[in-house]
């Protein structure tokens, strides 16, 4: 990961927890054991992924599971896949 790309996820990490975590959030989250936070975040990513998914494959009916699946990768890694 480049400086330039470090710093910018950085920002982006920054501006969400500015922007969409509660106080109250963040202390039910400091009481979580990282193995349970690492489970929240799992479970997140997933869905996040399902939600990519049904809307490329409402894009794009036509593609292939492997079509969709490169889709998806590029879109979870903002281009980098």
């Amino acid at each position: 990961m480049t400086d330039s790309t470090f710093q910018s996820v950085a920002e982006e990490v920054s501006a969400f927890e500015e922007n969409c975590i509660s106080a109250e959030m963040v202390a039910v989250c400091r009481q979580k054991t990282p193995a349970e936070r690492l489970q929240i975040g799992c479970g997140m990513w997933r869905a996040a992924r399902k939600l990519v998914e049904a809307g490329v494959r409402r894009e794009h009916r036509d593609w292939s599971d492997d079509e969709v699946n490169r889709e998806i990768a590029s879109r979870l890694s903002h281009g980098l896949v």
